[in-house]
């Protein structure tokens, strides 16, 4: 007696659980056509995650300008700098975020730019992990850091922190001349407080 569709169906679920059958693709999470996001710009940082005096610029956020990477081109994005007021020309930090339609396309859009972010380059050496940032607990699917601290090609210093929260990419740029006397309790607290922000979308 030949088997029902709806049985056929039932099997080829079973299978695809264990081994992807049935010509299904592996189990990567889809969100619901009825899943509302929050507006983008609530997102970000807002100045109280940094120390007295720094603020975000004046322009205000914006799309960040971007080409797609191995064809991942995220749904939206957007792009804040922020500084300390006094010293604008010696520290700064910019924030990117980006949210893609599933976390399978966020998870290629991580690893291309992490590759980009982080090969060896004549203009940027990012192959210090401090402790203290390695080391943070935050709730991220993905995430990697890496200093510059050589002084080797520019005056300036910094640290870039990628993190793939679900289906929202993060960036950080920290940048900073050695006289600024940065320390990475800035950065840490920083990096908590995108936690925070993101953290609910994440494992």
């Amino acid at each position: 007696m030949p088997k029902s569709p709806l049985r056929i169906w039932a099997v080829c679920v079973a299978v695809s659980v264990l081994s992807s059958g049935c010509g299904l693709l592996p189990s990567v999470p889809r969100l619901a056509n009825d899943v509302t996001f929050p507006p983008i710009e609530d997102l970000l940082l807002d100045e109280s995650a940094f120390p007295l005096g720094w603020h975000a610029s004046e322009t205000g956020p914006r799309p960040v300008s971007e080409a797609p990477l191995g064809g991942r081109r995220s749904v939206e994005s957007i792009l804040l700098s922020y500084y300390d007021a006094p010293f604008e020309a010696q520290v700064s930090a910019m924030e990117e975020i980006y949210r893609f339609k599933d976390p399978g396309d966020a998870a290629e859009y991580f690893q291309r730019r992490t590759e980009t972010l982080f090969a060896e380059s004549e203009l940027r050496d990012l192959r210090v992990w401090p402790e203290p940032l390695s080391a943070l607990p935050l709730n991220t699917h993905q995430a990697q850091i890496g200093c510059d601290l050589a002084l080797a090609v520019t005056p300036m210093q910094g640290c870039i922190y990628i993190a793939r929260y679900g289906l929202y990419v993060v960036l950080l740029d920290l940048d900073w001349v050695p006289e600024y006397a940065f320390e990475f309790s800035l950065a840490e607290s920083i990096l908590l407080a995108i936690d925070d922000q993101l953290g609910a979308y994440g494992p």
